[in-house]
């Protein structure tokens, strides 16, 4: 008797399914069985999610003749980054991002973690930022649809999550983190590779003690470990 096909939850971001002996027939799609029905719903799901990743790539408003949207809050990142290598205390001014003042106000060692964003145009990396959190956001409702929904295919909770993208780019909450140029979505995917994965790439722990060290926000989530009393990764999440 063929045994019943079980979900997984042990892909990380850019990876596939962390058991390599599962079949390509266990990763598909099959609840759409319609080839055509099925490349059509991804055709229009690809151009809801261009939609709504259109007004916070490009300056749809034409405000002072910009071609790209102003991301402030990767500025001050980038500020913040540039006032590490120049050897400057991070907290004793504000940096003029977007013709205002804005002081920084993450941990010091977010600084190392931001300097690469120094590499590409402000432009640039507004434009690569905000790709990247579309496609971090469609993995971790991916890795959340496999773990909250029994029995689902890696190949079903990729294709739900394609459909899910553009709605979730819509919301408030998505939308203000996009136009910004937050790092909110890449700290989530940190947090969901310790909380909803079986095994990740380094201790468990570590990947919330490194987000809580770029953005103090996530360290709440170290009381998962307490609350599930998960000692060894509630002390690694303190040492990372």
């Amino acid at each position: 008797m063929q045994g019943k096909q079980v979900s997984s939850d042990n892909e990380t971001p850019g990876g596939s399914s962390t058991h390599p002996s599962q079949s390509p027939q266990a990763q598909g799609s099959s609840w759409i069985t319609n080839k055509r029905l099925r490349v059509a719903l991804i055709w229009a799901a690809s151009i809801a999610t261009a939609a709504a990743l259109w007004p916070v790539i490009f300056n749809v408003r034409a405000i002072e003749a910009f071609i790209f949207f102003y991301h402030i809050d990767s500025d001050v990142y980038r500020a913040g980054a540039q006032a590490f290598l120049d050897g400057l205390n991070l907290y004793e001014q504000d940096y003029v991002v977007g013709g205002i003042q804005l002081p920084f106000t993450y941990p010091p060692i977010a600084t190392v973690v931001f300097t690469p964003l120094l590499l590409v145009p402000s432009s640039t990396m507004g434009v690569l930022l905000t790709l990247l959190s579309a496609a971090l956001m469609w993995w971790c409702i991916a890795i959340v649809l496999r773990r909250v929904v029994k029995g689902i295919s890696v190949g079903d909770s990729r294709m739900f999550a394609l459909f899910i993208l553009p709605i979730a780019l819509f919301t408030e909450p998505v939308n203000q983190t996009l136009q910004f140029g937050q790092i909110n979505i890449l700290l989530m995917v940190l947090v969901l590779m310790d909380t909803f994965t079986k095994k990740p790439w380094l201790p468990r722990g570590f990947w919330i003690g490194l987000a809580a060290a770029i953005k103090l926000t996530p360290a709440v989530f170290g009381l998962y470990f307490l609350v599930k009393k998960d000692w060894k990764g509630a002390t690694i999440s303190i040492l990372s």
